[in-house]
């Protein structure tokens, strides 16, 4: 399984964080595409400790609906996963402007990111990520109700 590079587990509802820490610790160490979403509460920021920890070569990471995920898990990721070009947060409603300024600050490769219905960031983490070079932004369901202009004095307060 080491040439392994994909592996989608999308609505695997039995998937937890431990059975994250059995893949990581396998022989899937060169895995670029990972999809766990939609595995509800199961998933949390032990699970990404995990991912970011082993799977460092990961290309697009999937945690749609992932419930049990914050700021703390994304923070990890953030640091750790250096070729992370896609990252799917839609739904993960405990993310917030911290996890979203990790993301703005280390992950300089990314070109997508999904925040669908992440209602708990404003225009400060979006200003953050927004300096990223290449991003593809995806904010429907983002109900605020506030400009983004990337020229705030608040931004660089906040983060």
């Amino acid at each position: 399984m080491s040439n392994l590079r994909d592996i989608n587990l999308r609505s695997c509802d039995n998937i937890t964080d431990t059975g994250l820490a059995h893949l990581s610790d396998g022989s899937v160490r060169n895995l670029q595409v990972l999809d766990v979403s939609f595995s509800s509460d199961k998933i949390g920021d032990p699970g990404l400790v995990h991912i970011s920890q082993k799977l460092i070569h990961l290309r697009s990471l999937s945690l749609n609906a992932c419930s049990g995920i914050t700021d703390e898990g994304v923070i990890k990721i953030s640091r750790t996963l250096s070729c992370l070009r896609v990252l799917n947060l839609g739904q993960c409603n405990k993310i917030t402007d911290k996890g979203l300024c990790a993301i703005g600050q280390h992950l300089v490769n990314l070109t997508n990111i999904d925040l669908y219905g992440c209602s708990l960031i404003s225009t400060v983490g979006l200003e953050k990520i927004m300096q990223l070079p290449n991003l593809n932004l995806n904010l429907k369901l983002w109900q605020k109700d506030q400009q983004i202009s990337s020229n705030s004095n608040q931004s660089s307060n906040q983060c």
